[in-house]
């Protein structure tokens, strides 16, 4: 079962609804079965949201997320799954990144 700041594959679904991509998203929260999750992006090059949240591969724990290379949190970009679609588990996010994201997260929802 996943946990919050758990990064994990998942297939994440295109605001569209058309379809999903498989990607590397991070777990906001747990509830029962679901797991609200924010779709991560390697593409540093798009324009930059205010609630974006980047991780660069210069960071002192940027192996424990298991990426590759920089990535960018996408917290506008978020969806609720069924943790039984996980296809897999990357790595997880410090805590000090995530009292960041949850700083993000208000503004984002203005509270």
């Amino acid at each position: 079962m996943p946990k919050s700041n758990d990064i994990i594959l998942v297939p994440f679904p295109f605001t569209d609804l058309s379809g999903d991509k498989v990607r590397p998203a991070l777990v906001l929260v747990v509830v029962g079965h679901d797991a609200i999750v924010a779709m991560i992006s390697s593409r540093l090059d798009d324009k930059k949201w205010p609630s974006d949240f980047d991780i660069l591969d210069s960071d002192a724990d940027f192996s424990a997320t298991g990426f590759k290379v920089s990535s960018r949190i996408r917290l506008g970009k978020l969806a609720t799954i069924e943790t039984k679609i996980i296809v897999g588990q990357l790595g997880v996010l410090k805590q000090k990144h995530s009292q960041q994201i949850n700083k993000k997260i208000a503004n984002l929802f203005n509270c």
